[in-house]
């Protein structure tokens, strides 16, 4: 195969996919960071997550830097992912979708050494929200003159809550295996991008049909007069962090080979830009808002403990016959970030996420010459996650089926993985949104030997 079309197709390719990024339309994507978009390796997503202990010798797992050691031929990997989401409450459902880049990535094997590079989209956040808060003010209360009520007091805050954003990744990974079997890994990633978030708050004029009323009196008016308010938070997020790994795989007989994987993540305090703007507004024509009056404004640079990147880990194993078939199970963890602007009409708290993976693949037979459906790889796995967030009281969980399928192109070096997941998270009860989506993921793996003579007869 050669590599240069493969180049200029990729530097083709990639600009579109980057700039053409969706906004991310999930409720969820409200707290802390937003929501996560790289999960891991299409091939791994496939089954459920396998994150951890996932390797072969023609795709690159960043989610493990030790997994690069076990590269034998250069590998670029462009991947795509999308999701359709029906959104449901407990009286009103509604439905979105987008797609966007998952991946870019390369591979190079270095003898006892592997590296790897690449570019990801690491969360995104986009949300449109609406909240009513009812308050009772007994001193509004309105009675007529033979004792009747005429108002009883009760008017409704609204809160509207947007934002919008994301952060990306970029990094460079170095693996070593001082032995067969054994390496160990580690990433360098740098994280950036921008978030943008709003807080909106007004009170309707519930008093206006009482306004021609005589015996009604002008201070009871204000729900129909007073401005509303609203704040600003936009943040600017640079951070380098790393990444380590470890994988050793060996024999238990002839025919059966079984992985151990684990990885850790070091949290640090994220240097982030950020600007605050707190203003009173009120309604023109066709609901636009002219802002009234700055009541706060703040700009600058700073190290906040809440907006710390968290520290993360997983572990897992792994048993097969690795060319036909293998299961295994992950356990990965992601300690809480507790990052609450833009959930003020919300009782959320933060703990740490845990997230369960069960899956594994089949080959019939990967070097069938006779049908091309025997060397297709079938995937399939299940995943479970405690989000680590609590709204309202109730602790929202993800779970969803994986499947996929590995279909070799060419000689079989190259491929094409597609996943998908059909899922759940969040619920209906306590006023809150259940999601119920479809996830897919497309990766192309473009493999080939590097500094290999060329000769001529």
């Amino acid at each position: 195969m050669k590599i240069l079309p493969i180049k200029i197709l990729i530097l083709i390719v990639f600009p579109s996919l980057l700039f053409a990024q969706s906004i991310e339309t999930s409720p969820y994507s409200a707290f802390g960071l937003g929501d996560s978009k790289y999960l891991g390796p299409a091939e791994s997503v496939s089954m459920g997550g396998l994150n951890s202990v996932f390797w072969d010798n023609v795709h690159v797992n960043p989610t493990n830097p030790a997994s690069y050691s076990f590269l034998s031929l250069t590998t670029y990997s462009l991947g795509t992912q999308g999701r359709y989401t029906q959104l449901e409450t407990s009286t009103d459902s509604e439905s979105n979708s987008y797609v966007g880049l998952n991946h870019l990535l390369i591979g190079i094997p270095m003898g006892k050494w592997g590296a790897a590079m690449g570019f990801m989209p690491t969360s995104s956040t986009g949300y449109s929200l609406n909240s009513t808060d009812t308050q009772h003010d007994s001193e509004l209360e309105l009675f007529d003159e033979n004792g009747e009520m005429i108002y009883d007091g009760i008017y409704d805050n609204i809160y509207s809550f947007n934002g919008f954003g994301g952060v990306n990744r970029a990094f460079l990974g170095l693996s070593y295996s001082p032995f067969k079997g054994f390496s160990m890994g580690v990433n360098a990633n740098y994280q950036f991008g921008n978030i943008s978030r709003s807080v909106r708050m007004f009170t309707p004029a519930v008093l206006a049909d009482l306004d021609g009323d005589v015996n009604t009196p002008d201070d009871v008016l204000f729900e129909g007069s007073q401005y509303g308010t609203k704040e600003e938070e936009k943040l600017r997020i640079k951070d380098w962090q790393f990444d380590m790994g470890l994988l050793y795989t060996g024999k238990l007989n002839e025919k059966l080979q079984y992985t151990l994987g684990a990885t850790y993540g070091l949290g640090n305090e994220s240097e982030l830009e950020y600007t605050k703007y707190l203003y009173t507004f009120k309604f023109v024509s066709n609901g636009v808002e002219q802002p009234i009056d700055t009541l706060h404004y703040v700009s600058g640079t700073s190290k906040l403990d809440d907006i710390s990147v968290p520290s993360r880990g997983s572990a897992g194993i792994s048993i097969g016959n690795y060319s036909k078939w293998m299961i295994g199970a992950n356990y990965e963890f992601k300690d809480p970030i507790d990052l609450t602007f833009g959930t003020e009409g919300y009782k959320v708290s933060f703990k740490q996420s845990k997230k369960y993976s069960v899956g594994g693949y089949f080959t019939p037979k990967y070097n069938s010459l006779m049908s091309y459906w025997e060397r297709i790889t079938y995937r399939a796995g299940f995943k479970y996650e405690e989000m680590g967030v609590s709204i309202n009281g109730t602790d929202i969980v993800d779970y969803s089926v994986n499947f996929g399928f590995g279909l070799p192109v060419g000689n079989g070096a190259s491929n094409i993985s597609i996943g998908g997941a059909f899922g759940t998270r969040g619920t209906t009860d306590n006023d809150l949104i259940k999601e119920n989506y479809f996830n897919f993921v497309v990766a192309f793996s473009l493999s080939d030997k590097w500094f290999k003579k060329v000769k001529y007869y």
